[in-house]
């Protein structure tokens, strides 16, 4: 008989030991299905990402290790390429890194890619790295971009009635740079927006203000690092008209990245507007309408310049300000050269635009 009770004592413990297994399962699964179609699924992965970097940071502060150990204790391979000991010549590193998009001399990057933990933590970086040779351009310039936030030569009267910036700004032109993007630097984009911004104060004495912050030195905190921006610009400058986030376009073929106008190639330029098809916008609308004219005055001054109005599922930041734009201005398959005209001739456009708000 007392075999008989624990037996059965048994079995049923077993039964509860299955159904609370099944149930965790059935729970986490729920769980995810929930953060998947929450609309907020995006902002979340990049609060939690964060967090877990300031941990992994505060652990390594308090046990005096440092991220570059621990990568050099896991992952021996990695620790030998850290050594001072160049087993190729310079230039092959350097051509390899270009190609390959991968740089050999910075192995941490690769963790930082693979897993979004190191992404959060700064760590150190490898002595001798080697930068690509298609570089030198764009590095020469870098020394006058980190001071430039100025405004031009002819003196200006009245409130800015233009912002730019930059929420990606290590966006670069690979025909340029060799790279699709520069990691913690100014990228060929920022030199576009430069471009915008002198033009329209030195030609037509439109006063900008333009923020030289970077913003994408954690990519995956850009739009919130952005914000911060807008918020500010919006707040400070009351007379504002246009608010332009200047981006480039990744994945267009050469051949579709260029048009010619007045015997130029010119970088073409697509707007995209946000929307409320995730998270609220009320007034989205306007944001497209302002949208529109910019494209129609494109259209009227430089036909082929403008690829037309996208609306998009996300908000961009675009939802403080009704005239806040984000302007894909050329390709990865473009020159730096080839942006800076486009944001001239743009330049005309607003200015040309601006004359209805007078």
């Amino acid at each position: 008989m007392n075999y008989t009770r624990a037996a059965r004592y048994y079995r049923r413990q077993l039964i509860v030991k299955k159904v609370r297994r099944y149930l965790y399962f059935i729970l986490i699964l729920t769980f995810l299905l929930a953060l998947w179609c929450n609309s907020y699924r995006l902002e979340a992965k990049e609060i939690m990402s964060a967090a877990a970097g300031k941990c992994f940071n505060t652990f390594l502060s308090w046990t005096g290790y440092s991220s570059q150990g621990i990568i050099d204790y896991s992952v021996p391979v990695i620790a030998c390429n850290n050594k001072e000991v160049q087993l190729t010549p310079r230039l092959v590193i350097a051509a390899f890194n270009t190609v390959s998009k991968v740089n050999l001399n910075k192995p941490e990057t690769i963790l930082q890619s693979q897993i979004p933990c190191f992404s959060m933590v700064e760590l150190p970086t490898t002595a001798g790295a080697v930068e690509p040779v298609d570089r030198k351009n764009y590095l020469q310039h870098q020394d006058t971009a980190a001071q430039k936030d100025k405004t031009a030569g002819t003196a200006l009267t009245g409130p800015p009635l233009v912002a730019i910036y930059n929420t990606h700004t290590g966006e670069t032109y690979q025909l340029t740079d060799g790279v699709e993007r520069l990691d913690k630097k100014r990228g060929g984009v920022v030199r576009a927006a430069e471009a915008l911004e002198e033009r329209l104060q030195q030609e037509y004495g439109i006063n900008v203000v333009r923020s030289n912050k970077i913003h994408d030195a954690q990519y995956n905190m850009s739009y919130i690092e952005s914000e911060k921006t807008v918020k500010k610009l919006v707040n400070q400058y009351k007379e504002l008209k246009l608010l332009l986030d200047i981006h480039r376009d990744a994945g267009r073929a050469r051949e579709d990245s260029f048009v010619t106008i007045n015997g130029d190639k010119v970088a073409p330029i697509m707007i995209i507007v946000g929307s409320d098809a995730r998270r609220p916008f009320p007034k989205w609308q306007q944001n497209l309408a302002m949208a529109k004219k910019l494209a129609d005055k494109m259209d009227e001054l430089y036909p082929g310049l403008s690829l037309g109005v996208r609306v998009k599922e996300g908000r961009y930041n675009q939802q403080y300000h009704n005239g806040a734009l984000l302007l894909e201005i050329g390709s990865v398959q473009n020159t730096t050269e080839e942006a800076v005209k486009a944001a001239e001739l743009l330049a005309d456009v607003v200015a040309e635009l601006l004359k209805e708000y007078k």
